[in-house]
């Protein structure tokens, strides 16, 4: 009797995971999002950072702050420089993780305190969940939509042209993630605007991050999402999960800013190459169909 007392209410060990966040000459806003991940409810988490900064970000007086509070709370910190390219970049955290699951940032954006907390409460509810994602409306163009079915979510592709084309149609992933949505649903998707927290396991299994693609990563995070999609994984975003995107002008992936010439092209080619492996995984499973929004 006393035996079966002592196993009852044995709570589950929680998941460490490894925050990787990927910075570039935005140590302003990376102090902010460092500042929002530390307030997570949930803190069992390390931190591997990834700084393409000209200035390395940890010089700033308020990140080195930052980063010794982080390591204060038991947390380690780890970093890397000298990788270019956003796809690269996170190819090269993840080669040096030993982490079963890991959280992708970026260094433009905000997370709600209970964001992490309820990514790993959903991962967790079906082993062959691979990414868990939250919502994630614009700084500036925030919509509650929290009155709409709240079982359904706007997600899947569309027949467009886009400029990335040079003016000829192709799949483009959209979603309702950027609404405001206030239940704890878990919606099944087949693409995920933006991070993730991810199973280790399963980006590996389908090949890592897609590092054929440029530095620019356009498609990147897409064509990952399809691949899992496609390998037999289920996608989700978290409806108690949310992350601000503030869409900074500059640094990141727009050392120039939106304008940017070099960027534009190195996004055509990926555009192009994305949407013949789009082409390519369509047709090998039409098992796994995709939603065709109209």
């Amino acid at each position: 009797m006393e035996q079966a007392c002592a196993t009852v209410n044995k709570e589950p060990q929680q998941p460490r995971v490894e925050l990787h966040m990927n910075t570039r000459d935005r140590p302003e806003y990376l102090a902010i999002a460092l500042s929002s991940l530390l307030s997570q409810t949930y803190d069992n988490w390390d931190l591997a950072i990834a700084d393409g900064s000209r200035q390395r970000s940890a010089e700033k007086e308020y990140v080195a702050r930052l980063l010794h509070i982080i390591e204060q709370h038991g947390r380690k910190v780890r970093t890397i420089t000298g990788v270019n390219g956003i796809p690269q970049t996170y190819q090269a955290l993840l080669n040096s993780s030993k982490a079963e699951m890991i959280l992708r940032c970026e260094d433009d954006c905000f997370w709600d305190p209970t964001a992490l907390a309820s990514m790993v409460s959903a991962i967790q509810q079906d082993p062959l969940i691979a990414a868990v994602g939250a919502f994630t409306p614009n700084w500036n163009g925030a919509t509650d939509n929290s009155a709409k079915a709240p079982f359904q979510l706007n997600n899947g592709f569309r027949w467009i042209k886009t400029p990335t084309l040079q003016g000829r149609y192709g799949w483009v992933a959209e979603d309702g993630q950027g609404q405001i949505v206030n239940t704890d649903h878990v919606y099944d998707v087949t693409v995920i605007h933006a991070g993730s927290l991810f199973k280790v396991e399963a980006i590996r299994a389908v090949g890592g991050y897609a590092t054929m693609l440029s530095p620019a990563g356009h498609r990147e995070e897409t064509d990952l999402y399809c691949r899992l999609y496609f390998a037999g994984y289920r996608l989700v975003v978290a409806g108690a999960a949310r992350m601000w995107h503030f869409q900074a002008t500059n640094g990141g992936s727009r050392p120039q800013g939106f304008v940017d010439p070099d960027r534009a092209a190195m996004q055509m080619a990926d555009e192009a190459l994305f949407q013949m492996r789009l082409s390519e995984w369509v047709e090998q499973h039409p098992d796994k169909p995709i939603a065709v929004l109209k």
